[in-house]
This record gives structure tokens, C-alpha cells and sequence, in this order.
């Protein structure tokens, strides 16, 4: 199980780093692409729940809620429809987080979507 779990984090980490890079590249023309921020937001909200047992785990879990606000409010400030499965996965990250306001503020928005 530790082993998986090294894995799945270290395939988080990955994505979101490569992603960052991707953006200081284009730096004011950031555009991205949904499928991609859909993909890592599944990443890092998928897995946020494994997370959850120890203290440790907890700031692993709000890292990973801090990733998903910080793709979500990438597509907010791009051209790109952000859909509600996007806002759905957005919460569930920010609830495994154990930050309720963010979760509830993002189903929120993903019934106005």
C-alpha cells in the first residue's frame, strides 16, 4: 500500500509541476487546455482521500486542495468553460481537505455551471 501510494503521489506532484511549468512558460498567455486541467484534477482530487489518516496525511490533503482551487482558478481567468464535473472534482478535493467553505462555495458553482 505504501508503495502505491508513493506512486500515485509522486504522479500528482509530477503532473501539477508539469503543468506550473507549462504556465511560467506562457506567462501572461495561459491558456489551458480543459481535458488537461480536467486529467489533473482528477489526479489530485482522486487520491486526496488517501491521505486522510495521519497529520502528515492532512497536509499531503491540503496541498492537494490548494492544487485543484489553483487549476480551477486558472480555467476561471482563461476562455475555457469550466464545466461542473470540473467544480464537482474541485470539491471533492477541498472536502477530503477538510475545507467545507471551499468545498461548499465550489458546489456552488458547479450548480451555476
Amino acid at each position: 500500500m505504501t508503495s502505491q501510494r508513493s506512486h500515485e503521489d509522486t504522479n500528482w506532484r509530477a503532473a501539477l509541476e508539469e503543468y506550473r511549468a507549462a504556465k511560467d512558460r506562457a506567462a501572461g498567455a495561459f491558456r489551458p487546455d480543459a481535458k488537461t486541467c480536467a486529467d489533473l484534477l482528477a489526479r489530485v482530487a482522486g487520491v486526496v482521500r488517501k491521505g486522510r489518516s495521519s497529520p502528515a496525511g492532512h497536509d499531503d490533503a491540503t496541498q492537494r486542495a490548494a492544487a485543484a482551487r489553483e487549476i480551477v482558478d486558472d480555467l476561471e481567468r482563461s476562455d475555457v468553460a469550466t464545466t461542473e464535473a470540473t467544480y464537482a472534482l474541485l470539491a471533492r478535493a477541498c472536502a477530503a481537505a477538510g475545507d467545507a467553505d471551499a468545498a461548499t462555495a465550489a458546489l456552488a458553482r458547479a450548480r451555476q455551471s
